[in-house]
């Protein structure tokens, strides 16, 4: 995988508009001629960047309405899929210390009891360096199928 499918290279771009020169040259690396842009009555929108889904979110939900006009969205979001199975997936490292080896119980252990968790939707959520950070499980299994880091929305 080249490395603009990779993890670091977005995370950097958190925060600036589908405006800013530097994320829009991300989008053109990845393939797309543009950045994404939110479709009306949308609150985000997302593209598939190898075994990674990156994230935009309107400005408003970061307190920003009055900066942007209709379309523009704010970086946001990093999904990161792993291997599992016959699937290929993410195999760059994972942020956080994460090991896509891990198992649910490992990835409590390394980031420490969740903020909030459902067993049956197997997922858990950490605020972890003024990041929302959610990993999501392989149903019926502890073993880590994906993890998310967004920007927290403003309350």
């Amino acid at each position: 995988m080249g490395n603009n499918g990779r993890y670091e290279n977005w995370l950097r771009h958190f925060g600036k508009s589908t405006l800013d020169e530097d994320l829009i040259a991300e989008y053109r690396a990845a393939g797309y001629a543009q950045a994404p842009v939110i479709e009306r009555d949308d609150a985000d929108q997302s593209v598939s960047v190898g075994h990674l889904t990156v994230v935009g979110r309107e400005p408003a939900t970061f307190g920003r309405s009055k900066e942007f006009g209709d379309g523009v969205s704010i970086f946001s979001g990093i999904t990161i899929h792993l291997q599992r199975g016959d699937q290929t997936g993410y195999t760059d490292p994972l942020p956080f210390g994460l090991k896509a080896d891990f198992t649910r119980t490992e990835v409590r252990q390394r980031l420490g009891e969740p903020k909030e968790s459902d067993e049956d939707d197997e997922w858990d959520v950490w605020t972890i360096d003024e990041l929302e950070v959610i990993v999501g499980y392989v149903e019926n299994s502890d073993e880590i199928e994906s993890v998310s880091v967004y920007l927290p929305e403003e309350n």
